[in-house]
């Protein structure tokens, strides 16, 4: 027999699924600071480590529903899936922007690449570009007609994308049981809908 959730916990999946963070969903949900200190992560989880298994199973049901309305809704607006807004592609930019590298950005002479060439989810870590003209000096010190181009990039911070994975999967917790394991069950959940 399935056991049901009560008040308390389907709130904490509703929020789980809105944050992706299991302290500030158990919070939320009006547990303890011990509870959602100690125990939240563990309810995010599978395995025989979590002491609330049935939680698990509504958030991974919830996730599949999801996908499954975000694809209609895909096939309604035409199958334009950039209109998706689903927990996986959240997770993906999240991870994107928190391992992106500036040798993506930099040929082998050291020169910027064309950004329009750049893949996109290369390209989703620039926050924006700064173009200046800069007229060549010539040997008297004076401004020629020739000019170069100096590009800057700057880019989205790493570190909040890298602190919000690390609380998903619960790595900053003191009592850190919590494996990898459960975001790639929980991706793959969302990939086999």
């Amino acid at each position: 027999m399935k056991k049901k959730l009560t008040k308390q916990e389907d709130i904490f999946v509703d929020e789980y699924l809105i944050g992706l963070d299991p302290e500030k969903a158990a919070k939320k949900a009006k547990y303890s600071n011990t509870a959602a200190k100690k125990q939240a992560h563990k309810w995010v989880r599978a395995g025989k480590q979590n002491p609330k298994p049935h939680i698990w199973n509504a958030i991974k049901k919830r996730l599949v529903a999801k996908k499954k309305r975000a694809e209609t809704t895909a096939e309604l607006a035409g199958g334009n899936r950039e209109t998706e807004i689903t927990t996986e592609r959240v997770l993906k930019e999240i991870a994107r922007l928190g391992y992106s590298n500036i040798q993506d950005f930099v040929g082998e002479d050291n020169v910027i690449k064309d950004i329009s060439t750049l893949p996109r989810h290369v390209a989703a870590a620039v926050k924006g570009i700064e173009t200046e003209r800069v007229h060549e000096i010539d040997s008297e010190g004076k401004e020629t007609n020739s000019y170069t181009d100096k590009v800057k990039l700057r880019f989205h911070s790493k570190e909040r994308p890298l602190a919000d994975l690390g609380k998903h999967l619960g790595i900053f917790e003191k009592d850190n049981r919590q494996q990898a394991e459960s975001l790639a069950e929980l991706l793959k959940t969302l990939k086999d809908g």
